[in-house]
């Protein structure tokens, strides 16, 4: 009989065939078939490696509790010398010409280190141009709404007048360090020293302590701050100067879906509540396919044209908790007259939470939405939310206080 075709080199010497085998190139060295490869056995496709931490990366858990504080006034002297006020604003990828000003005064080390100690070791007052300057830069920051803008109105202009003074004394016409470049360059580390020298100053003369939480003994540790400090310029700032230099406004376009989106914590605590969100509501659910795809079209006709007979079943009596009010809601979860109609003390339990939305007239369309949709809780109820309070009998301060005596004679 012929010998099996599995072997293409045909009967081996002997006169015996070779059994089939996986491997079309004959068997291996050493006489014994290689096994066929197990496609069931190959390791699973490896899952998308993680994003590789950059070199100045400090982990959340890394970060102190008590330099918290510190590094948000870090975050914030940062921006204020590079005047990027918001969270749209990324810094420039620098070029040439940016650069030249500082080559050309600078030749080597030693002219930028004699720069420096010269700033250290005088109290240099500021000049006329550094007082223009600030100036600008507050009536640029007044018509901001963004936190870091606010913060940076709070400082002082005294404050920032020791910062930008600090800057020109460097001999820098700007504060732009190269977030693309080497941390350790000689044009970055120039702008390295100045930030710590002047966070010093504004740190110790207590600039930030009225908006965070500062430790002065961190505020004077040059090593805690130059690490922070290369962490958000060479971390953070890079990595939104590389979105906007990859996808120009990505940034931007995303910021601004946030802030079109996102309304404020009351309404928030709303709309989590899950007896704001109906399943029984009515109307039948139409056939409008909108951009579906002509199959899908076809099963949905079909699906809704079925008319299967309902199960009937015997509904099981309604649970004591469905009969809870929630208790992390704003007042108006509830109607006026049902809120009006509550006990004292269930009055009192609210009395605290606010209002989430204005009246009616206010929600009708998104341009009316967008004059509310944004202000912060006491702006929104003096504008909006003290308009609404008045439907609802919140308890009086006589209420009130018998509901204290009643509470320590249930405790006696």
């Amino acid at each position: 009989s012929r010998p099996p075709t599995g072997n293409p080199a045909g009967p081996s010497q002997g006169g015996q065939s070779r059994p089939p085998t996986g491997n079309p190139a004959g068997p291996s060295q050493g006489g014994q078939s290689q096994r066929p490869y197990n496609h069931a056995s190959a390791p699973a496709r490896a899952s998308k490696k993680k994003k590789k931490a950059h070199r100045w990366a400090i982990p959340k858990k890394d970060v102190p509790e008590e330099g918290k504080g510190v590094q948000k006034a870090i975050h914030t002297h940062c921006r204020i010398l590079m005047q990027l006020l918001t969270s749209r604003d990324v810094p420039e990828r620098l070029t040439e010409e940016i650069k030249a000003p500082f080559e050309k005064r600078f030749k080597s080390a030693d002219d930028v280190q004699e720069q420096l100690n010269t700033l250290l070791a005088n109290a240099i007052p500021a000049t006329e141009a550094v007082y223009q300057k600030v100036a600008d830069f507050l009536n640029s920051v007044e018509a901001m709404d963004a936190q870091i803008a606010i913060d940076a109105a709070k400082l002082g202009d005294h404050h920032l007048r020791s910062m930008f003074t600090a800057v020109a004394n460097a001999g820098l016409p700007w504060f732009k360090p190269d977030v693309f470049g080497n941390a350790e360059s000689l044009y970055n580390l120039t702008h390295e020293h100045v930030f710590v020298h002047s966070f010093r100053v504004v740190g110790t003369l207590f600039g930030y302590s009225g908006m965070y939480d500062i430790k002065m003994a961190l505020v004077r540790d040059d090593a805690f701050v130059r690490r922070f400090y290369r962490s958000f310029v060479y971390g953070y700032m890079k990595d939104q100067a590389g979105i906007e230099g990859r996808r120009p406004g990505q940034d931007y376009r995303m910021t601004q879906i946030r802030e079109d989106c996102f309304l404020n914590e009351s309404v928030k605590r709303l709309a989590s509540e899950k007896d704001c969100h109906s399943d029984d509501e009515g109307g039948n659910p139409g056939r409008d396919h909108g951009n579906l795809h002509i199959r899908v079209r076809i099963f949905n006709t079909l699906t809704i044209s079925r008319k299967p007979r309902a199960r009937e079943q015997q509904r099981a009596p309604a649970s004591d908790l469905s009969r809870a009010l929630p208790t992390q809601v704003p007042i108006d979860y509830f109607s006026p007259d049902f809120f009006n109609n509550m006990t004292v003390r269930e009055r009192a339990s609210y009395a605290k939470n606010g209002i989430a939305l204005p009246t009616e007239d206010h929600c009708r369309t998104w341009d009316a939405i967008q004059k509310w949709k944004g202000l912060n809780k006491a702006a929104f109820m003096a504008q909006y939310g003290n308009a609404k309070l008045l439907l609802y009998s919140l308890p009086t301060p006589e209420e009130l206080e018998q509901l204290r005596v009643d509470d320590l004679m249930d405790t006696d």
